[in-house]
């Protein structure tokens, strides 16, 4: 085989070829071609001429974590100021073509000789990155530094807030609220009501007949100029409003009463429909639709913004269509504010008199006993895998305890009460004093009492609990305190206080003797009138007419009919690899050329157990952020490396992808260990099943290691995982954390040449040396200094 016929990656081997770096500078509208040198790049038809304006190119660093990805990957390169164009200097194109947030591309092309002829393009990407502002200009040259691409990305999410430009008859609470982008099967996902109609409140007393009256200017969203407004159950039409007051007005319209309304009646817009945007693009499904948590089935019609299901006027939107009777009371549970009072000037003139000669003989005695008492526990009994010490929860003393679960297997504890009659229970107030590590500790009473609302993790708290008896004649009652999977609670002490009816024993008789006789009579004047008015809580007619709190559950982004993103047409993108490929290509503007080939090897091993499911911006709001948080989620390292995207993930120690001897090195290696600070060997990773509460997460799964703990202590770290909804994600996810931080890892570095294909990032590599051999290394920081020929490898064991 000829010199001229080796490929860029067999001349890497040889290390007499010559190196040319080929800039592509792309700015707005022109893109430059630069080198260091002047040189003419003649491959298959085509040809390019390359100027001499590059003076330096700084080291290429990639710096790989070990859980997420790569930090920013910063060049810095240096250009000579001279003419160019039409310009005097090159850095007057500034002023014509921004340099700011271009992209600039790093060639790598090896020759044989200067005037070499390709048979084809062969030059090889070796950096892609967006440039910076200018710096350090002088006559002669000025530098830029070029960033990595997601870095001048992170604020290019395309997230949009509800706003009156789209959605003028938006719910103000509404406004100003990030629109929802939904990846994966999600529950609860909140809506946003984006037509939801004006209300206010009658600022005067209105008569049946007035045909023109004024509200109180109270309303958030402006009333059209004509249509149809409602008070209490009379519909009126209107033809004009202005400065608060409605004129033109039709009593009793649409088969409605006319009738007079009290000052301060709510008085709101009456539309045919109620519209709410669940995400801001099409989904695949919508399942269900809930408002206030109660599940609707009538009344609403849900668009996936799919095409051949779009709402008119709100097309390529996951949208909902409520057409419900307008009635002053919400569909879901009403909680009306209740200002009516009643003025009464009722008079009574009395002039009946009372002739009593009834004499009574009483000779009854009662025996009445208290009505409350305070009555503690008659025994505890253990239950579950871990419940120690069930009599320290009895014995009076806040300085003992009972303990319920040990962090992996929960446990529970029953208090019982064995007391002797004293007559009807009506109310009973368990008292109790605990303590939990990370959330609430289920309560369960004779008549299945919820749990008390908060317990601070933590903290020593007292809480009371109260329940109405089954049987209120039963004075044998229990509570149960359960500790699920996972918690640790400490119970300090119970007891409780009973509100009771005391049995009464009675005594004698009592009998009567003597006549009552009446003489005169009553009458009445005055009369009583009501005053105020029963008006309803919300700023919009869909609060009054629909509910406080619409929420979905559906399915999110679905694949093209081509399968562009999941290999199958029209599927739900919610594999951690298709979800990261749809956010760089579909929100971000990248080029799928740009995307690695270690997705898809990524991909296979994700299998059922890892899918996504998640609103965007509840994940993050910057895109280098997002991806490096749902890489992290997914087990996996993203990064960016020559010029593509990588996704690689993290699975168990897999054969070395380089084997290093004595020989490949320039130095003598490094070695060291993590820092013992970074050791964590009880993790917690709390995740959300729904979004049912906002802001909050309502699972935990837990992994700890036993001989870290002894060698080490207690070291936990707690870890929110955001995009995950299943169990078995949580569970695995957990597992793999705490493998790469129960330890302290053994680290090294190496010094070797660049005269060849060194590593691919995400590989890992092996060493033979005089101590730790056969080790596999994982590559964590990996810098490459093209002038110096050299690339640094900073590797650290793969965790066991």
């Amino acid at each position: 085989m000829s010199l001229n016929a080796l490929t860029q990656e067999q001349r890497l081997e040889l290390c007499f070829f010559s190196r040319v770096y080929l800039v592509h500078w792309e700015l707005p509208g022109k893109t430059l071609y630069l080198s260091d040198r002047n040189f003419h790049y003649d491959y298959g038809s085509g040809s390019q001429d390359y100027e001499n304006y590059l003076f330096d190119l700084s080291s290429l660093p990639v710096q790989l974590a070990r859980t997420g990805g790569n930090q920013n990957q910063k060049i810095t390169l240096k250009f000579r100021n001279e003419k160019i164009l039409s310009v005097d200097t090159l850095i007057e194109l500034n002023e014509t073509y921004r340099f700011c947030f271009s992209t600039v591309k790093v060639y790598e092309l090896r020759l044989v000789e200067q005037g070499e002829t390709f048979s084809s393009n062969v030059k090889a990407l070796i950096y892609r990155g967006v440039c910076g502002q200018p710096y350090n200009v002088t006559r002669k040259s000025f530098m830029v530094d070029v960033q990595n691409v997601l870095l001048a990305k992170r604020d290019r999410l395309p997230l949009q807030v509800v706003d009156t430009d789209t959605y003028p008859d938006a719910d103000p609470d509404d406004l100003g609220k990030i629109r929802n982008t939904v990846y994966g099967t999600v529950g609860h996902v909140p809506c946003l009501a984006v037509k939801a109609g004006a209300v206010d409140t009658l600022r005067d007393d209105l008569n049946s007949s007035a045909t023109s009256f004024y509200v109180s200017g109270n309303a958030k969203i402006s009333f059209p100029s004509s249509g149809t407004i409602q008070i209490d159950d009379e519909q009126i039409t209107y033809t004009g409003f202005s400065s608060n007051q409605f004129t033109g007005c039709t009593r009793g319209a649409n088969g409605t009463t006319a009738v007079a309304h009290n000052k301060g009646a709510a008085v709101f817009e009456v539309l045919s429909e109620y519209i709410y945007e669940a995400a801001m693009h099409p989904v695949k499904v919508i399942d269900s639709v809930y408002v206030d948590g109660i599940k609707q089935t009538s009344g609403v019609t849900a668009y996936t913004g799919q095409s051949g299901d779009e709402l008119a006027g709100y097309e390529g939107r996951a949208v909902l269509k409520f057409t419900v009777k307008p009635v002053i009371k919400k569909q879901v549970n009403i909680e009306p504010n209740d200002t009516i009072d009643v003025d009464d000037t009722i008079g009574v003139d009395d002039s009946v008199g009372v002739s009593d000669g009834i004499g009574v003989s009483d000779n009854i005695g009662f025996s009445v006993p208290a009505t409350s008492k305070e009555v503690y526990p008659t025994g505890a009994t253990c239950g579950g895998f871990r419940c120690y010490n069930a009599s320290n929860a009895i014995d009076g003393s806040e300085d003992t305890a009972c303990r319920l679960g040990d962090g992996t297997f929960g446990g529970n504890v029953t208090i019982t009460f064995n007391l002797s009659s004293l007559g009807t229970i009506s109310k009973i107030y368990f008292h109790v004093v605990a303590e939990t590590a990370n959330k609430d500790i289920a309560v369960i009473s004779d008549d299945g009492s919820p749990s008390p609302s908060s317990i601070n993790s933590g903290v020593k708290t007292k809480f009371r609990i109260s329940m109405t008896p089954w049987n209120g004649s039963d004075w044998n009652f229990n509570v149960k305190f359960i500790a699920d999977n996972g918690e640790i609670a400490t119970i300090y002490e119970v007891w409780a206080n009973v509100e009771y009816t005391p049995s009464l024993s009675k005594s004698g008789s009592a009998y009567k003797s003597g006549t009552v006789t009446k003489t005169g009579a009553a009458t009445k004047t005055g009369a009583a009138t009501k005053v105020g008015t029963v008006t309803i809580v919300g700023n919009s007619a869909a609060d009054t007419v629909i509910g406080g709190l619409v929420t979905v559950d559906l399915q999110g982004y679905q694949d093209d009919a081509s399968g562009t993103y999941t290999g199958t047409p029209n599927a739900l993108i919610e594999r951690p690899d298709h979800v990261i490929k749809h956010i760089l290509i579909a929100l971000l503007g990248e080029s799928s050329s740009f995307i690695g080939s270690s997705f898809g090897t990524s991909g296979s091993s994700y299998g059922s157990t890892y899918k996504f499911g998640f609103i965007l911006h509840e994940v993050a709001r910057e895109a280098d952020r997002l991806l490096q948080e749902l890489a992290f989620q997914a087990r996996s390292k993203f990064f960016e490396w020559k010029g593509s995207f990588e996704l690689v993930y993290m699975g168990s120690a897999p054969t070395a992808g380089r084997a290093f001897t004595e020989d490949d090195l320039l130095e003598e290696p490094v070695f060291g260990y993590t820092p013992e600070l970074d050791i964590k060997n009880r993790i917690y990773a709390r995740y959300k099943r729904d979004y049912r509460q906002m802001g909050q997460y309502d699972a935990v799964e837990t992994a700890s290691d036993s001989s870290s703990i002894t060698d080490n202590g207690e070291r936990p770290q707690s870890v929110d995982l955001s995009a995950c909804r299943t169990q078995a994600m949580a569970q695995d996810w957990v597992a793999w954390y705490l493998a790469q931080l129960k330890d302290e890892w053994r680290t090294v570095r190496l010094v070797v040449p660049w005269v060849g294909k060194v590593l691919d990032g995400g590989d890992t590599f092996s060493l033979t040396w005089d101590f730790w051999d056969g080790v596999t290394w994982d590559i964590v920081n990996y810098e490459i200094d093209p002038q110096r020929e050299r690339v640094t490898i900073y590797g650290q064991e793969w965790p066991t």
